[in-house]
């Protein structure tokens, strides 16, 4: 019925997280068998610049799961992102 969402305001959550985060993300119009990405249009351009520390990568070639159709590229973007986090 809805209820769960009242009093729900996402871009007010957005702006309370206090650490660094990595938006991942593949292709909206990828079709090789598996759905497209998860994000939908308008999605990120309204995230990324209420996350303070926002960092949003595409992953070419994959859709919905980045880290089973481009494991290697995904594991690299997920490693540099925790690199720069530790140093």
């Amino acid at each position: 019925d809805g209820s769960a969402f009242h009093g729900w305001d996402t871009n007010t959550l957005l702006r309370q997280i206090q650490c660094p985060v990595l938006l991942e993300y593949g292709e909206r119009d990828f079709a090789a068998g598996v759905a497209a990405s998860a994000i939908y249009e308008g999605e990120l351009e309204r995230a990324v610049p209420l996350i303070k520390d926002c960092t949003a990568v595409q992953i070419k070639g994959s859709g919905h799961i980045p880290m089973i159709q481009q494991p290697e590229e995904f594991a690299r973007v997920v490693t540099e992102f925790v690199e720069r986090m530790i140093r």
